[in-house]
């Protein structure tokens, strides 16, 4: 009986360090009905390094100046609705998903015809000089779609990120004109994000790396339809086109600031080790 008691109190007072959760991670977690052990470690750590405590990231604070960023963790539409961003059921740039779209562990696969999520981002929130958006995806296939974005019309005002059937990037923000990178990818998944650090200069990296550097002189719009996910949305209509048929893993927008390209690489490795603590990676 002592010995019984002795093992219980040891077991009790044992002085192993306890795994505590960021705060904001807890209550993404606690929000998004998150239940798998593997899912809710790479949520905390995704925060971690987004705000500069984690392994891949104990410099910068992105976390801060992001406007939205949607994890698609818990494989189910009322997971994957959330703004990681101060996380709330509140918060007015949780995403709404309409059209043909599927939930699982991988995220949220697009149909390709009618499938898209508003972010209730509005296109004359954007800033015109600093700002930077990305997604990460899964297939390789190459199409013409819209995997982010907006398209102001008949002013022909676009801020997107995508690809055509020769996997050129395509897309740029509030400018006149079509913008498209002369760049032949071999690979169009993983990480593409689309950086403006000073007007007319738009750098595209893909899984950190700088691929393109675009001229794409920024305007003034007041166009206050919403920026979507897995389309394109029309301003003149509120309309969208030009659907994806990717399994989107991740998608952000940071409004008003800008990441040189070494801030670049930390925070594609924060967003790769997301998806490699889901099995999820490209």
């Amino acid at each position: 009986m002592f010995a019984n008691r002795r093992k219980t109190i040891l077991f009790s007072n044992n002085n192993k360090p306890k795994n505590l959760f960021d705060v904001d991670a807890l209550a993404f977690i606690n929000l998004a009905g998150i239940t798998s052990s593997a899912e809710k470690t790479a949520i905390d750590n995704l925060y971690k390094n987004l705000k500069g405590v984690g392994a891949q990231n104990t410099v910068h604070d992105f976390y801060t100046n992001l406007t939205a960023f949607y994890p698609f963790a818990g494989g189910k539409a009322s997971s994957f609705i959330y703004n990681g961003k101060n996380p709330s059921a509140s918060n007015p740039y949780n995403l709404t998903f309409a059209g043909g779209v599927t939930y699982s562990t991988n995220g949220a696969k697009f149909n390709g015809t009618n499938g898209f999520a508003d972010t209730f981002i509005p296109q004359n929130a954007m800033q015109r000089n600093l700002n930077g958006f990305s997604v990460y995806f899964i297939e390789n296939n190459a199409r013409s779609e819209t995997q982010f974005g907006h398209l102001s019309r008949p002013s022909f005002i676009k801020t997107n990120i995508g690809y055509t059937a020769l996997k050129q990037w395509n897309g740029a923000d509030k400018f006149s004109g079509g913008v498209v990178g002369t760049t032949i990818y071999t690979n169009i998944n993983g990480l593409t994000r689309v950086n403006r650090s000073t007007s007319p200069n738009y750098r595209v990296y893909k899984n950190g790396i700088q691929t393109e550097l675009v001229t794409a002189a920024s305007e003034a719009n007041t166009d206050t339809t919403t920026f979507t996910i897995g389309s394109i949305r029309l301003g003149d209509t509120n309309g969208t086109t030009f659907y994806c048929d990717k399994t989107i893993c991740y998608a952000e927008i940071s409004n008003g600031h800008s990441l040189s390209a070494a801030q670049e690489l930390i925070y594609y490795n924060c967003i790769q080790q997301y998806q490699t603590e889901q099995g999820r990676q490209v």
